[in-house]
């Protein structure tokens, strides 16, 4: 993993221990009528992915994913002959995973495939700042985080 890449990985680890609880669902992408805020102040729930066009608006957009009440997260410049999904094109955009990490890093029940803990759809913020902290400190041991 390059350097980038682990920076933004931490970066979005340690802005998952800002979030409340009730405003993080590990299930879904986004889930609400409006897209997540800075200011945390939409009603809506996101993930781990969900959050990530408040860090990075420049590189990933929001998009209503279809006939829902929920968004999807897609890279701003999509490669139209790739043959990736949204989430995985996010991924490897934003933090340069291949198409079996993200997975382990941000869908529920995977993680063992990363040697990581377990999480279940009902993990906390924390709980998956903690995976990624730990997942980016295997290769950058130098880059810190604040494990409780």
């Amino acid at each position: 993993m390059k350097k980038l890449h682990a920076k933004r990985l931490m970066k979005l680890a340690h802005f998952l221990l800002t979030v409340p609880d009730e405003m993080f669902g590990f299930a879904t992408i986004v889930k609400g009528e409006k897209t997540p805020r800075k200011e945390m102040d939409c009603g809506s729930t996101a993930c781990a992915l969900g959050w990530c066009p408040v860090l990075w608006p420049k590189l990933v957009r929001y998009e209503r994913a279809y006939g829902l009440s929920s968004y999807d997260v897609h890279p701003r410049k999509e490669d139209p002959t790739a043959f990736m999904s949204y989430f995985n094109g996010t991924a490897n955009l934003l933090f340069g995973l291949t198409n079996t990490e993200p997975i382990g890093l941000f869908v529920a029940g995977h993680q063992y495939e990363m040697g990581l803990p377990e999480l279940t759809h009902q993990a906390t913020p924390k709980q998956v700042a903690d995976n990624i902290a730990r997942y980016v400190q295997r290769q950058h041991p130098d880059i810190e985080f604040p494990f409780a």
